[in-house]
């Protein structure tokens, strides 16, 4: 994740003013960085460059002093080049009438809030607040979700799929309804996140749960049928919106009577499907002549299977069976009540380490004791405490993230290590493979978060291993190469497919792909827009074993998703 979550622009005259914004800004939980909150030990420009890159937006606060001043100019220009090409976020506030010839180069293609008061600014923060909590917050529910999702630990995925769910509803709530390709989006998130919970709500909930699903669900019908009514006069849409419904209100039945013994009848849900059935019937036959993408036409087409009036009794009982799966868990035993304690007793440790500032190094020791701990229990069957164990990661990782970088002794951390015995593995298998230079780690988490959008399991070394040694970094590497079906390289810079590991990682699936032991396996290079158009029009550019493959600009990113299947 990125370090920051805005980063402010603005001219040193208007200091107190930028203050203002990033106290109400911190109030709603974001971290924000200025041009005075920049690390030692670099040159200014240096610093300024890296602090712009490791923020998810970039706010400018443009005011009668910001045009006459070069340094953010300079700062808004490097903003516009890198930021807009990562993909990343810009949202100017404006404090002055109109721009100068300069800001209207720069900003004229953006929506500029013009701000004439204290409650313009309140509102302006709150439609920031609106818009990127719907960004930041998913990315660590995601990530947990497909933790959960490999430990098969049933009421954690069911509260996370149900946070994420309550989100989306709100995102809804606040998407205009002539954003078609966004109700899209949003509603094939929403039956990916059901379907997960349908093949969850096999083991027991807890009545916390139940009482999540329940409420959550009738937020999604209340907007179904909200939307139900014309949103515009795309006719592809709609087809598309009748899907949904249909499956959504399959999921719901399923959903309810796997967990509610005084749940609806079966009637009541033909009920609420037959207008939408009647509607998807009617236009069936021209679904051909829809222009819809690979995932929405797949969507399109399952409805049909959905249609709760066609199912019999006997129909429903064997589906549900399909949803069935030996869920039996151990309960955690002696050994892991010592493990626990020997981790307890390492806090001592720990303690010392933090105590002499060495904070890199204890948030590191501690996300790898959890690690370690967490594989355990995975071995033993502890389900529930490994599910712990996963919020603690995902909350040290986070933390590690946003630690200020800074050079640590080598001989204290391997140390620790060895103390520690840092050599355990994972092991797994996973549906992409991530390469990426370090320098591209920000695009290359772009695609971890998608993947783990559409409940897929990525390999990002950033995010799957622990720190390790060369020869144990290279072996699980390999481990990974190995396990993975597909593989997706991340570019900003044609020479980067030089550097050692990309090299390494892009040569060895490619032979596996070739000798034909990665079966329906994708190659895929996401570049930036830049160098994607650069390498589509000179392949020579490439290795000569590459040029057959896939590229695909970082802009259109998400459209990966139609190869890894």
């Amino acid at each position: 994740m990125a370090k920051y979550d805005f980063f402010l622009n603005y001219a040193g005259k208007d200091r107190e003013l930028a203050l203002i914004i990033a106290d109400l800004l911190k109030e709603r939980g974001y971290s924000v960085c200025d041009s005075c909150d920049l690390y030692a030990g670099i040159s200014y420009a240096e610093k300024i460059a890296y602090a712009i890159s490791e923020s998810e937006c970039f706010v400018p606060i443009i005011t009668e002093a910001y045009s006459s001043s070069d340094a953010v100019l300079r700062e808004l220009d490097f903003a516009l080049t890198k930021l807009n090409e990562r993909a990343k976020l810009i949202t100017p506030l404006m404090f002055t009438e109109g721009l100068s010839r300069v800001l209207q180069y720069y900003l004229g293609r953006f929506q500029l809030t013009h701000i004439k008061s204290r409650q313009d600014l309140l509102d302006a923060i709150d439609d920031i607040d609106n818009k990127y909590k719907f960004v930041n917050k998913p990315k660590a529910l995601y990530e947990k979700l497909t933790e959960y999702k490999r430990l098969k630990s049933s009421n954690n995925i069911v509260s996370v799929a149900c946070e994420l769910l309550n989100l989306i509803c709100e995102k809804w709530e606040h998407t205009p309804k002539s954003s078609v390709e966004q109700l899209k989006d949003m509603g094939s998130e929403i039956y990916r996140l059901l379907r997960e919970i349908e093949y969850a709500s096999t083991e027991k909930l807890s009545k916390d749960n139940e009482a999540k699903l329940l409420t959550v669900m009738s937020k999604i019908e209340d907007n179904i049928l909200t939307l139900r009514e014309p949103l515009s006069q795309d006719k592809q849409f709609e087809a598309f919106f009748v899907s949904f419904a249909i499956k959504v209100l399959f999921s719901h039945f399923v959903i309810r009577n796997r967990f509610d013994q005084d749940a609806p009848l079966w009637t009541i849900y033909i009920g609420k499907q037959r207008e939408f059935i009647e509607a998807y019937l009617a236009f069936e036959a021209q679904l051909s002549d829809y222009d819809f993408k690979a995932d929405d036409m797949k969507l399109v087409l399952d409805a049909k299977n959905a249609f709760l009036f066609e199912k019999e009794a006997s129909d429903f009982d064997e589906y549900m069976l399909t949803l069935d799966s030996d869920n039996t868990q151990s309960n955690d035993d002696e050994i892991l009540l010592a493990v626990a304690e020997h981790m307890s007793s390492g806090n001592k440790l720990f303690d010392v380490l933090q105590g002499k500032g060495l904070s890199g190094d204890f948030l590191h020791c501690l996300l790898t004791s959890y690690e370690r701990l967490k594989s355990y229990c995975e071995v033993v069957g502890a389900k529930d405490t490994a599910a712990e164990c996963v919020d603690r990661i995902i909350d040290l990782r986070n933390e590690i993230d946003f630690d200020k970088p800074g050079k640590r002794d080598d001989r204290v951390e391997n140390g620790i290590k060895s103390l520690l015995g840092i050599t355990l593995k994972n092991s797994g298998n996973y549906d992409v493979f991530i390469s990426f230079k370090s320098e591209d780690s920000d695009l290359a988490e772009k695609v971890y978060n998608l993947c783990q959008r559409h409940m897929k399991v990525p390999f990002w070394s950033k995010r799957t291993l622990s720190q390790l040694s060369k020869s144990d970094y290279a072996e699980m590497i390999d481990m990974a190469l190995d396990n993975s079906k597909h593989f997706v390289v991340v570019l900003s810079k044609k020479e980067y497919l030089q550097t050692e590991w990309v090299s390494y990682e892009m040569r060895t699936f490619f032979n596996e792909l070739k000798e034909g032991r990665k079966v329906d396996g994708n190659f895929i290079i996401v570049a930036t827009d830049s160098l994607a158009e650069e390498l589509k029009a000179d392949k020579k550019l490439l290795p000569i074993a590459f040029r057959n493959c896939e590229i695909i600009k970082m802009s259109d990113y998400e459209s990966i998703m139609s190869y890894i299947v």
